[in-house]
């Protein structure tokens, strides 16, 4: 199970080179069919060089039937911080996740999953949940967004923002 779920980040991160499959590259999202398990996913990816700093970064993932891409396709929906310091842990300790949309309480799920790794470069955390379409759709329709991890409060960056806007493009076209 440790395994899989650390694969699953790493495919998250974009890690993984794709040999097949690779549907569409964006600025800010990757879409692959998967053939074996015939299913489309979409992930947001941001450079190494924007990992880091103070505030963790957020990814999605989002897992569709067959090549179709439509609300009514979605299986599964994962939102994800990703936390990364040279030196020790920051969230080992600590949960829930909150959130604010245009500054009014948005519920996030109670069950978070919460993984953490130590490599040559330093300490990684990944904070994570499963999230429903509602919640996507008032996270890409916000004019503002704020999180709150432990007594960390942050914004998503302009390039996690522009990863949310091109999901949203794919799927209200």
């Amino acid at each position: 199970m440790k395994q899989a779920a650390v694969s699953f980040l790493v495919i998250l991160l974009g890690l993984s080179i794709y040999s097949n499959g690779l549907i569409a590259q964006k600025k800010h999202i990757d879409i692959h069919y998967d053939r074996f398990t015939r299913t489309t996913q979409i992930k947001t990816h941001i450079s190494w060089l924007k990992l880091g700093g103070k505030n963790p970064k957020l990814f999605v993932s989002i897992i569709c039937d067959g090549d179709n891409i439509s609300v009514d396709s979605i299986q599964d929906i994962d939102l994800i911080f990703v936390n990364f310091n040279s030196y020790r842990f920051e969230y080992d300790k600590c949960r829930p996740v909150y959130c604010l949309v245009d500054d009014e309480p948005l519920e996030l799920p109670e069950k978070i999953e919460y993984k953490a790794n130590i490599d040559n470069h330093g300490y990684w955390e990944y904070i994570g949940m499963k999230i429903d379409y509602l919640t996507l759709e008032k996270l890409w329709n916000a004019q503002k967004i704020e999180f709150k991890i432990c007594n960390d409060e942050f914004s998503p960056g302009k390039d996690e923002v522009a990863a949310i806007q091109e999901i949203k493009a794919l799927f209200e076209k």
